[in-house]
């Protein structure tokens, strides 16, 4: 599973959106629209980690790097 695959099956668990939806639109801001808040991000890096076999923090990221499907797979790829 490739990185924005990872991301997708990770948002929709935590988030209960179907993977196929939030494909529709990657640059969707998941922040402004209420699908990301304080307490899924944390579960999200959490999730992160555990996939993707990497130590990964909140600190790792910038707030920016939750706006959307396309920016969470950019800042991953970049770590």
């Amino acid at each position: 599973m490739n990185t924005n695959e990872t991301v997708l099956t990770i948002l929709e668990a935590i988030t209960g959106i179907e993977k196929s939806d939030l494909e529709e639109n990657l640059e969707l801001d998941l922040l402004e629209n209420g699908i990301l808040d304080s307490l899924s991000t944390v579960t999200m890096v959490s999730e992160l980690s555990k996939a993707l076999d990497k130590p990964l923090s909140l600190q790792s990221f910038e707030l920016s790097d939750f706006r959307s499907v396309s920016s969470i797979t950019s800042a991953l790829e970049k770590l």
